[in-house]
């Protein structure tokens, strides 16, 4: 993804023809190589780093003029630091192995129109005052940085966890592998959201067609071209969610008895059935095979006029508790009684799949996790949240 950001910016392609030494990483446009003199009138070589705008698959228009270094304190050529472009003192983690040390500023008028002016001023700034005791030094060595193409699992970068200052807690979600085990109201909202995040690969389990009834509780919005075609499910999803993450798979089967051991490898397992019998056969088979999961539900019924019920999540981590959460239903209702409760709403599906999410990305220390819940439940009446320990 580095390299093909490149190969797609015009500006950045500017930077590295005229020599410049320039690669990205961690959502970051990296400089090396960049002359600069130190307090005590030594010239040394250190590194500019901006945070990247995107637009799609190439650098959008700079929307700040901030600029991080890499290096000892920037000075002039006479050693006084130069105070007039650097804004403080602050360490910025940028990957495992950068860390700046300063924070730039120095706005043109009508800020920067590309990353190659930025750049090019910032690089400038410093290699004036090395020039002026070296002047052969140069920040264009004509050296490319090799970069990895295949890097990224998105289709287009996570410019949002680079906005926000979160790229090392956003890596803690790099599993290899993760299953969801039904696309109804909640599974399909469970994969909207685990989509947005680097897992390896997602693996979709569903043999059901995707119909006008699970469009209306289902991320986005389904066209009658698309509801007359009656896609499977994994099909649908599969095609909605490989424009932005590269590793969707799917299997078109009902996860049973006979080929849940096909799940032993995966990292995490989202149970998203409607079906008491099933979810209990996988519940016992994943904790059987050490494989930590979250089963996700709901309860409505009419009372009068309105509908009053629940919305539950069930967390089980093999490594600390080896029992199924009590919570998880165990009985299997007559076939009327399932239609009867069978009753979902958009809004409560998605909520469901918000918490599971949300409890998966605690177990991943995405979040702190101070309760370690093994489930929760929300009544809808009431507005509360209770949570339980495992085993409760």
């Amino acid at each position: 993804m580095s390299q093909k950001l490149i190969n797609h910016s015009p500006d950045l392609q500017r930077l590295r023809s005229e020599g410049f030494e320039i690669y990205v990483d961690s959502g970051y446009i990296i400089m090396n190589h960049v002359p600069y003199v130190n307090n005590s009138r030594e010239v040394r070589y250190g590194a500019l780093a901006s945070q990247i705008q995107y637009a799609g698959d190439r650098t959008g228009l700079p929307t700040d003029h901030k600029m991080y270094f890499i290096g000892q304190e920037p000075c002039d050529s006479g050693g006084t630091s130069l105070t007039k472009v650097i804004n403080s003192k602050q360490s910025l983690h940028i990957s495992d192995t950068l860390i700046a040390g300063f924070m730039l500023s120095s706005k043109p008028s009508g800020g920067y129109k590309d990353y190659y002016e930025k750049f090019s001023t910032y690089a400038s700034m410093f290699t004036q005052h090395a020039v002026a005791i070296r002047p052969k030094v140069t920040a264009k060595t004509y050296v490319n940085i090799p970069t990895e193409e295949n890097e990224s699992i998105f289709k287009y970068i996570d410019s949002a966890s680079t906005r926000a200052g979160i790229v090392d807690i956003s890596a803690k979600l790099k599993q290899s592998k993760i299953a969801i085990i039904g696309l109804g109201g909640s599974g399909s909202y469970v994969l909207d959201m685990v989509a947005k995040t680097p897992v390896q690969e997602i693996h979709l389990y569903d043999d059901d067609l995707f119909q006008s009834h699970n469009a209306f509780r289902a991320p986005g919005c389904a066209s009658v071209n698309e509801l007359r075609k009656q896609p499977y499910k994994v099909t649908y999803y599969r095609r909605m969610y490989s424009k932005l993450h590269n590793g969707i798979i799917t299997h078109r089967v009902k996860v049973t008895a006979k080929n849940v051991k096909k799940l032993a490898d995966c990292d995490f397992v989202f149970i998203c059935v409607d079906d008491n019998g099933a979810r209990l056969t996988i519940a016992k088979s994943l904790l059987a095979m050490g494989v930590p999961f979250i089963d996700v539900g709901m309860g409505l019924e009419k009372v009068g006029k309105s509908l009053v019920g629940l919305v539950r999540t069930s967390y089980c981590n093999p490594a600390v508790n080896d029992n199924i959460p009590e919570s998880i239903p165990a009985n299997v209702p007559t076939e009327d009684a399932l239609y009867d409760s069978n009753i979902q709403t958009n809004e409560l599906n998605a909520l469901n799949a918000i918490l599971a999410v949300i409890r998966w990305k605690k177990h991943c220390g995405f979040y702190v996790d101070l309760e370690g819940e093994g489930s929760s439940i929300y009544t809808i009446d009431g507005n509360h949240m209770l949570n339980k320990q495992a085993g409760e």
